[in-house]
């Protein structure tokens, strides 16, 4: 858990959020408001809209496209909320939650003695990471955030280090970059639709640490994280980031075999892939499902045993399996997770345990209207509402 200060600050007044997320291919946008009364957070409205991308791939391209997207949905947003009636049409703050490709995370690590016992503070703590960690940003890559996950105070694990002596003093932080020019389109876009105000830009990966309650305080396990054309693995030992593998199979690969026959209702495809999931249609459809998903079925197997491969070069992989995904797709890609043997990969030596993160399970103090229920937002929502009310 982070030990430096709450991203948002508490407030008497209600505070409202723009809060983004930027996946593979698609964006989303939630507008929040959290009630400080009542420690709730309302999920007012969601949009959602495909990055439309150059055929020609280049940095610049990509760069250029993700800064026309984003523009795009937050105009969307800037619209909706002018509609709004019962509730503040301004922003106080704006957030945006970045999955890969477009970033990279990884823990560091390091203990080292201190020139004398010393009271452990927050100065005393920053000047120890600023001369222990470097940051390796260049032309091409700029790291964007660094978050303390870990501290250790004379060989022991704490999170309330500011109360105690020490000695020794040992740091575990996840470092999370991205490409500069990338990087600069975000920030740009933001800021042309909202010009007066600074956007936080968090890697997805870090509301894991932020939001344990969510997954059984559970300090070891396998994160996958699946977007729309691309997904990751993270490992995680003992509450470090020690590996992330990104793999070429996304929520797309399940839907598109189901798209052949009709490329433009996807509503009749997804409302076919819930009916298989849920064993509620009849025996030849599901038949019919069934033998168009042994496409996704084969590429997800490759993708996904391809990664497992390229960490296990290094580590035995966690059994135990936490999974976002665009709705559709949780259902099924926690069914394929179990029902093939990975066990030759494991820590155990047994079967992956799929936990697909779905916001019902985990959300209390949210309320939303009938269209704005999406996992991810949610748990991204979630990080926020914990930082907000220092939970």
């Amino acid at each position: 858990m982070s030990v430096f200060s709450s991203l948002v600050k508490k407030s008497r007044r209600a505070s409202t959020m723009l809060v983004f997320d930027i996946g593979s291919t698609t964006l989303s946008v939630a507008y929040i408001l959290l009630s400080p009364q009542k420690e709730t957070s309302h999920f007012a409205f969601h949009i959602s809209q495909d990055i439309v991308f150059d055929e020609k791939k280049t940095k610049e391209n990509i760069a250029t496209s993700l800064n026309m997207a984003l523009q795009k949905i937050a105009k969307a947003a800037q619209a909706q909320m002018g509609k709004m009636d019962t509730l503040p049409s301004r922003v106080d703050e704006i957030h945006c939650f970045i999955h890969a490709p477009w970033t990279t995370s990884l823990s560091k690590t390091t203990s080292k003695p201190l020139q004398k016992k010393s009271k452990i503070t927050k100065e005393l703590l920053q000047e120890f990471v600023n001369r222990n960690f470097s940051v390796n940003s260049n032309d091409d890559i700029f790291v964007f955030d660094s978050h303390i996950t870990n501290v250790c105070v004379n060989g022991y694990d704490t999170n309330n280090p500011y109360s105690s002596y020490g000695e020794t003093l040992g740091v575990t932080l996840i470092e999370s970059s991205m490409n500069t020019l990338v990087h600069t389109e975000l920030l740009d876009a933001l800021w042309q639709v909202f010009p007066q105000h600074e956007a936080h830009l968090h890697p997805f990966i870090y509301t894991l640490f932020e939001t344990e309650h969510i997954l059984d305080k559970e300090q070891t396990f396998t994160f996958l994280d699946v977007g729309g054309a691309y997904s990751s693995i993270s490992t995680i030992m003992n509450g470090k980031l020690l590996d992330v593998q990104g793999i070429d199979f996304g929520a797309e690969n399940i839907l598109n075999p189901l798209l052949k026959e009709n490329p433009e209702n996807k509503k009749t495809a997804l409302s076919a892939l819930n009916m298989y999931m849920k064993g509620t249609c009849t025996p030849a459809e599901c038949r019919r499902v069934e033998t168009l998903l042994q496409e996704a079925e084969t590429k997800w197997f490759q993708a996904f045993s391809g990664g497992c491969d390229e960490i296990n070069h290094t580590l035995h992989i966690p059994s135990k399996v936490f999974i976002t995904a665009p709705h559709y797709a949780l259902a099924w890609i926690a069914r394929e997770i179990e029902k093939t043997d990975f066990s030759h990969y494991t820590i155990t030596q047994k079967r992956f345990r799929a936990t697909p993160l779905y916001s019902n399970t985990f959300i209390a103090t949210h309320s939303s209207n009938k269209n704005t229920n999406t996992d991810i937002l949610s748990l991204e929502t979630e990080f926020l509402h914990r930082k907000h009310f220092n939970k």
